[in-house]
């Protein structure tokens, strides 16, 4: 798709559902596809970096929330009570 701002050559991608085209066949499914591809073969080097850093400090974030559910203190779930409190607070 391209948007009536886009300069000459260069894809976009539909950015809201009245953007986006109103068929389903392969053929536009297709398309669609490669201009989105394109778009992201294309993006900027620092831009890649800067979302996989944060890709990796959510996936981090992930790991420490796994680490307090699931640790326990002896007979009591701790990582589940603590989860219980954290959301009453909230």
């Amino acid at each position: 798709m391209k948007s009536p701002n886009s300069s000459p050559g260069v894809p976009t991608v539909a950015n809201s559902a009245h953007d986006a085209p109103q068929s389903s066949t392969p053929a536009s499914c297709y398309n669609q596809a490669e201009i989105y591809a394109k778009s992201k073969v294309t993006k900027a080097p620092i831009q890649s970096f800067g979302l996989a850093i944060f890709a990796g400090a959510f996936i981090a974030l992930a790991f420490v929330f796994y680490l307090t559910v699931t640790t326990g203190s002896g007979d009591a779930p701790w990582g589940l009570v603590r989860l219980v409190g954290e959301s009453l607070l909230v």
